[in-house]
């Protein structure tokens, strides 16, 4: 709930997060739109015709969120960040439309079914890491390590570990 509160804390923080969820909205449109007509006349196979649904709907999600969500300028340095991250998400998603295809799921209901599992996938995802990272942060100035060089042959799971056990 932590992570949820800030966003309604504030009038343009509400307002960020309705224009954040309407282009999430829209890019699902354009993703299942796009795949749809590819199947739908039969114009390359099914992993294509996602795949090519998925990157569509990511560079009109990237723009948008840019410009209309953050009210930004879209840069090379931000493309990659937004590329990054949406790497992983995009492998789940083709995880699930493969698994959903071997259940015998219609092929055009399996989208709609990967949405519904990755969706809140992706949101928990997001929220692990983010808890994580502020765990991680607070153990550092509790325990006084500020940092690590890479020459102290420490795994960060080895430090995470060892933090929690030294703060706990």
């Amino acid at each position: 709930m932590e992570i949820v509160k800030p966003v309604f804390q504030s009038k343009s923080k509400r307002y960020q997060f309705i224009r954040y969820c309407t282009v999430g909205t829209l890019a699902a449109g354009i993703h299942y739109g796009v795949y749809y007509l590819l199947q739908e006349y039969e114009m390359t196979n099914l992993n294509i015709a996602y795949t090519i649904g998925y990157v569509t709907s990511f560079i009109c999600n990237f723009f948008l969120t840019s410009y209309f969500t953050f009210r930004s300028n879209p840069s090379l340095k931000r493309a990659l960040g937004f590329g990054g991250s949406h790497l992983v998400n995009y492998l789940i998603h083709m995880g699930l439309f493969n698994l959903f295809l071997y259940l015998n799921v219609d092929q055009e209901i399996a989208p709609l079914c990967v949405l519904a599992v990755a969706v809140p996938t992706n949101f928990l995802m997001l929220r692990f890491v983010r808890r994580n990272r502020l765990l991680i942060k607070s153990q550092n100035r509790l325990s006084g390590y500020y940092f690590l060089p890479k020459s102290a042959g420490i795994s960060p799971h080895t430090l995470v570990s060892h933090l929690r056990i030294r703060v706990v």
